[in-house]
């Protein structure tokens, strides 16, 4: 979970903050076009997901809404199987 929280310093919004919570733009614009190119994998992979709703219906995820958690859901991960190693 801590990993998921950290990760969130990095995704779209986090990123935007420096480390006192001040609003600054401290990414290049070389790691900002990178991180662009790399989020269109997330909406595109997570758009073709679909959930089965409790009654029973199929609801397709939506890559653009879940975007940020998916991020740091997958950041979590990494550091989880980075640390296990």
């Amino acid at each position: 979970m801590a990993g998921h929280e950290i990760s969130h310093g990095f995704d779209q919004i986090g990123r935007q903050f420096d480390e006192h919570g001040n609003l600054a733009d401290w990414w290049t614009n070389a790691t900002v076009n990178g991180f662009v190119e790399r989020e269109k994998c997330f909406v595109d992979q997570y758009q073709r997901f679909t959930i089965t709703a409790p009654n029973g219906t199929a609801v397709h995820v939506s890559g653009n809404t879940t975007e940020a958690e998916n991020i740091a859901d997958n950041g979590g991960v990494r550091v989880v199987l980075l640390l296990s190693r």
